[in-house]
């Protein structure tokens, strides 16, 4: 891996932008300062009217009602209020029916009551406001659907629609890349976005995957190497060998995860339902009081038009949606909208140990020269990688990456002779070297090195944790959540494990994949909400079984990725800290909206029905009311990446 040069972070290399709503303030504040800006102004207009012409209607006749009324041509202004009325209408009426057919409860019950009413009464101009309500309400939702899903318009936009395919007698074509067969050759330029998965065929090359993993590195590829589609090629050209469609590839499922995690009705919807059940009980049962006090339906007519539901139907999707694409920036799929109100009140988060607490692979952590050995570490080092290199062994690949690391000389080895189970020998300078087969200890994995049957060295390695692991569960435990660590290996290096994180957290050690579904699901039956965070398909029937199932993606592992319910693409613990707060996040602004709109809506109703809010000016009270509410919900969307986990301070 390498660190990215100055000139990626500086943008003067063949990048895409990653951060286009950046640029686009950018530029957005620049032309604010031109003279054309109210001809941007227009066309943003004349843009927003194509896109919702019905509001765009509704609004134009209640004006010209409106002016009408106030210029007391009262009969004249019910035209244009009724046409107002007719049009919100259609859409209400359909929708209204459809849900009686279906059996299904419609928190529109009292908008269509509203402008029932106001025909009675000759409300007219009334009606018309409460129809832009329900009409202008389904844009405004739109709206915030729209701004919601930016992240995953932005995440499509960086891969190529085309590929440039190699031929067998040398010559390139563009093709669309859903055109691009399983096997063809597809070269991939300086700077370009790779549109396919594939084998590297030709030449080594240099990618940045932070679009995948979040991980500040460029990574060296050689021939035979998997590459991901959505990375990007920093090096030379070079040629791939297709090994998926492109609708089967890594990119691709990424987008359709999220796609089809913003499609999802939640828990939180559906409470929002049963919620406006009651509400609309209250809401009539207010109506009907204020008119057989006053006998005035003109109080009641203002009860059902202030008697907003808005907020309990759209604040949930608006706020989840956002939470939902505000993960998608920060490398973490969340593939159910259900998966973060889970995460926002979680009792209880099972780690598996390997893979997941820890980096998966073994590295050299020290080396112990015997007493009467006549050389230094780095010799023993290099001694031993002269000789592992010709190992496919993961401990033989750590101590050759550890003797690489330390710029230390690898003699030469020759007569190279493995056993497996017993270990490795050649020979180096005249002297037989042979290094032990791996055994575990109370310190760690340890391979023992002798030079001519005589003791040399004890390489000690270990599992190291994951960066800023330490700091994470100490975050998690803060917000009241218990940690267990639920592996298959031994309890010594478990406990190990659990002693370096400094965090109080339980073991269970040397669990089967059933095993760990047994302890999730006695946790449940106490009535606890557990999480699961697993990397292997062996974590598959865990994840599967608890509440919420949060995974490190792996190529290979698609069994552990499909019974996930939340893929983390980044590699680090900080991943699950920010699933975890952006829940937290996205279901408190989700609530706050809906306390703000119903207690904002519930003084209106009680001020409508003494008297004090007459039908008109609650409509547009009722309007405010609605707008204030969507443009809380969306700080779900906008709101900023959590801030990363920083180890707690000692007190004094």
């Amino acid at each position: 891996m390498r660190d990215i040069p100055a000139e990626v972070a500086a943008g003067r290399t063949a990048l895409p932008p990653t951060i286009p709503p950046l640029l686009r303030l950018g530029e957005t504040a620049g032309r604010a300062k031109s003279p054309g800006v109210g001809i941007a102004r227009m066309t943003w207009l004349f843009r927003l009217v194509r896109l919702y012409p019905a509001p765009a209607a509704i609004v134009a006749l209640i004006v010209v009602a409106a002016a009408l009324h106030f210029a007391s041509h009262h009969e004249l202004s019910r035209w244009p209020a009724g046409l107002a009325i007719a049009i919100g209408a259609v859409p209400l009426v359909r929708d209204n029916v459809n849900s009686v057919r279906r059996g299904r409860y419609a928190l529109d019950y009292i908008a269509f009551l509203a402008i029932g009413l106001s025909l009675v009464t000759a409300n007219e101009l009334v009606g018309a406001v409460i129809a832009l309500m329900v009409v202008g309400g389904g844009a405004i939702e739109d709206y915030g659907v729209r701004r919601a899903r930016r992240s995953l318009r932005l995440l499509e936009d960086r891969i190529p629609r085309e590929a440039l395919l190699l031929e067998p007698d040398g010559s390139t074509r563009e093709v669309p890349i859903d055109d691009v067969a399983v096997g063809s050759l597809v070269v991939v330029r300086h700077g370009e976005v790779l549109p396919l998965d594939g084998e590297l065929v030709t030449g080594e090359a240099i990618v940045d995957e932070s679009s995948l993993t979040g991980e500040p590195f460029l990574i060296d590829k050689a021939p035979g190497d998997l590459v991901r589609s959505g990375t990007v090629n920093l090096g030379q050209s070079l040629t791939v060998r297709s090994s998926r469609p492109a609708s089967e590839s890594t990119y691709r499922r990424i987008l359709k995860l999220v796609e089809e995690a913003q499609h999802q009705t939640t828990p939180m919807v559906r409470l929002a339902d049963r919620y406006g059940v009651v509400f609309t009980i209250l809401t009539i049962a207010l109506a009907a009081g204020a008119w057989l006090v006053s006998d005035s339906l003109d109080r009641a007519l203002a009860v059902l038009v202030v008697a907003t539901p808005c907020p309990l139907i759209l604040a949930p999707p608006i706020a989840l949606m956002g939470g939902v694409n505000r993960a998608a920036r920060e490398k973490v799929i969340v593939k159910r909208f259900a998966a973060l109100e889970v995460l926002s009140r979680l009792d209880a988060l099972i780690f598996d140990k390997t893979g997941t607490l820890t980096m998966g692979r073994p590295e050299l952590a020290a080396v112990e020269i015997a007493p009467d050995a006549a050389l230094s570490e780095d010799e023993a080092v290099g001694m031993a990688a002269a000789i592992e290199r010709h190992s496919l062994h993961s401990i033989a690949k750590a101590i050759v990456e550890a003797a690489k690391a330390r710029g230390v000389e690898q003699p030469a080895a020759h007569g190279v002779r493995e056993v497996i189970g017993e270990g490795i020998e050649a020979q180096i300078d005249d002297r037989l070297v042979r290094l032990g087969r791996a055994s575990a200890s109370q310190a760690g994995i340890t391979v023992g090195m002798t030079i001519d049957e005589a003791p040399a060295a004890v390489f000690l390695l270990e599992d190291r944790l994951k960066p800023n692991g330490e700091a994470v569960l100490q975050r998690l435990a803060g917000l009241g959540i218990d940690l267990t660590i639920a592996t298959g290996d031994r309890r010594a290096p478990a406990e190990r494990a659990a002693a370096r994180l400094g965090t109080p957290i339980a073991i269970e050690a040397e669990c089967t994949p059933e095993a760990k579904t047994v302890i999730i699901r006695r946790r449940q039956q106490a009535g606890e909400t557990v999480g699961m965070v697993g990397d292997g398909i062996n974590d598959a029937p865990a994840l599967a079984q608890a509440d919420v199932g949060l995974v490190f993606t792996h190529e290979e592992q698609t069994a552990a990725s499909e019974a996930a319910d939340v893929v983390l693409l980044a590699g680090d613990l900080e991943s699950v800290w920010t699933a975890v707060s952006i829940a937290r996040q996205s279901v408190g602004v989700a609530r706050q909206a809906i306390l703000i709109g119903m207690t904002l809506s519930g003084v209106a109703m009680l001020l409508a029905a003494a008297g004090l809010v007459l039908p008109l000016a609650g409509a547009f009270l009722q309007e405010a009311i609605d707008v204030t509410v969507i443009l809380y919900a969306l700080r779900a969307t906008v709101g900023s990446a959590p801030p990363r986990a920083e180890p707690a301070l000692a007190p004094g």
